[in-house]
């Protein structure tokens, strides 16, 4: 809540001078509707999306039932992929809602990503996680 974390756009610090989010790391995430992410804002906050196929918490793909409409990490990244924009999905078949990434894996894909964001060489990509953990 907002009470407790505060706004988005601000700092609990003490920190005066103003930032910039650099992008998005998305760790088993959905929205409720990918039209929120628009093109202006798609191409200033790129997305590091993690997520497991079998995840029951937070569909990977999309659900619409009388108690839940949400997209997830599959329409968010498609739609970041139409749009052109700057977006990493990584994907672990089979794998259940945080799971099928070790702490090592994902630090080395973030940094990656990263660094291809600073670089401003980043674009779509969408890959299995191979990784045996």
């Amino acid at each position: 809540s907002e009470k407790l974390l505060g706004k988005v756009n601000a700092t609990l610090t003490e920190i005066k001078s103003t930032f910039k989010i650099k992008g998005v790391i998305n760790m088993w995430g959905s929205l409720r509707d990918t039209f929120l992410i628009t093109k202006e804002n798609s191409r200033q906050i790129p997305i590091i999306i993690f997520h497991g196929t079998k995840d029951l918490q937070m569909t990977y793909d999309s659900e619409f039932n009388s108690n839940k409409i949400s997209f997830g990490a599959y329409s968010i990244a498609n739609r970041y992929k139409n749009l052109d924009a700057c977006c990493s999905l990584i994907t672990k078949t089979g794998a259940k809602h945080g799971e099928g990434f070790s702490l090592d894996y994902r630090a080395s894909q973030i940094s990656l990503f990263f660094k291809s964001v600073f670089c401003e060489t980043c674009h779509y990509s969408g890959k299995e996680n191979n990784e045996n953990k």
